[in-house]
């Protein structure tokens, strides 16, 4: 396959990115199986080229730990979850996992999570298509200076809207970071307790096993 092919499809496959809208996400509790391969079909492109996996396991347990993701019921993910997994793994290439997880809690507080997370694929919509049409207006045989030329246009916007982005975020959080340290303090002592309780549970059935053995 030629470069030009390969621009051609790159083009194509940017302006076809369709990540799913609120009412097309599954209303019932998913398992985490399930969370990772419904997510990984829509996020792939975001890691194309790359030997990884968008979203994997360990990856939701760091964000539960860490708060920036709240903990599933009986081991089930809701619609809201798996909306802000999204958001979040959409955001990490170019954000902190700090930074994108504040902003996911700042448009959620002041849109609701199913206008929030519809809001923000909207605009990813929005921006993916803008990126489709500059990457159409190359010529048929682009040269070396015309593809330099487009990369580092580019790679300037990604470069300021980035700087910008985490200048924006930095002031949200320092009007409220006491409110963040909390929901983080509360997230994880949530989650040390549960696995404190999953562990004595398991010693006493160990417990329980032994006993029951003696009798016999």
């Amino acid at each position: 396959m030629t470069e030009d092919n390969n621009l051609k499809k790159l083009a194509a496959l940017i302006a076809h990115l369709d990540p799913a809208d609120w009412d097309e996400l599954p209303d019932i509790g998913l398992y985490m199986d399930q969370v990772t391969s419904l997510l990984n079909r829509k996020l792939s492109p975001f890691t194309m080229g790359r030997d990884e996996a968008p979203l994997t396991p360990s990856m939701i347990n760091n964000y539960v730990k860490s708060g920036h993701i709240s903990r599933p019921k009986r081991k089930k993910y809701s619609r809201e979850q798996l909306a802000a997994l999204y958001m979040l793994c959409s955001l990490k290439g170019n954000l902190s996992i700090t930074d994108s997880a504040a902003l996911i809690y700042f448009l959620t507080e002041q849109e609701g999570g199913s206008d929030a997370y519809q809001r923000f694929v909207s605009l990813q919509r929005e921006c993916l298509l803008h990126v489709e049409e500059q990457i159409s207006t190359l010529s048929e045989e682009p040269d070396t200076a015309e593809l330099t030329e487009l990369a580092l246009d580019l790679a300037q916007q990604a470069c300021a809207a980035r700087l910008a982005a985490e200048t924006v975020i930095a002031h949200l959080i320092l009007k409220d970071d006491a409110n963040m340290a909390r929901r983080r303090a509360e997230a994880e002592a949530e989650f040390h307790a549960e696995e404190e309780a999953r562990v004595k549970k398991k010693g006493s059935g160990k417990k329980r096993s032994k006993k029951a053995t003696k009798t016999v």
